[in-house]
């Protein structure tokens, strides 16, 4: 079973054998709402069409896609030496951060990883509000990351980030494709 380098809030993992009987296993594979990619990990199919709401979720897993190692090495500073308010000021670096950039995505790990519940929440400015977790220690996913890098390579993934029922999802589906509907609401 593979794992998602994120603590994420509705994550199916638990219970990830029902549903992956239910799919099979597709030639297509769409997931309209990916959050901690725990389903798309382990489904096999020969092409994943991908997207969330949460762009800083999806740029996170483009700079995985494009370079893992990189991921893994300029995030280990920030999981040692964790302080409430070293917490805070990171999170507010994040803040500051444009959408997109390399650095935002590694805050984007450090923050999961020490907010509380792995909570991933913006206020109505689309400032990350979430407080810190009292959690000192964690350990860089690094085994997750790589992995998730292999599954979904360049080849055999189209991310996106738009609304889940931007017709660009479902444009170019055929019988035995599947769709994985699993709203956040």
């Amino acid at each position: 079973m593979k794992t998602s380098p994120l603590k994420w809030v509705g994550s199916k993992i638990k219970i990830i054998d029902p549903i992956l009987e239910q799919i099979g296993m597709p030639n297509n594979f769409v997931d309209p709402f990916i959050g901690s990619a725990s389903v798309s990990l382990n489904v096999e199919s020969n092409h994943y069409i991908i997207n969330d709401l949460n762009q800083d979720l999806i740029e996170f897993y483009k700079h995985i896609i494009e370079d893992c190692e990189k991921i893994i090495e300029e995030v280990k500073p920030y999981f040692s030496d964790i302080t409430e308010e070293r917490y805070y000021q990171l999170r507010d670096e994040f803040n500051s951060l444009n959408p997109g950039e390399f650095k935002r995505s590694l805050l984007f790990l450090f923050l999961n990883k020490f907010a509380f519940n792995g909570i991933c929440r913006y206020n109505s400015k689309g400032k990350f509000n979430v407080p810190y977790s009292k959690k000192s220690t964690q350990n860089v996913p690094e085994n997750n990351i790589r992995q998730f890098s292999r599954k979904f390579n360049k080849q055999k993934i189209t991310l996106f980030n738009v609304s889940f029922d931007d017709e660009q999802l479902y444009a170019n589906l055929k019988e035995g494709d599947v769709v994985y509907f699993d709203p956040p609401y």
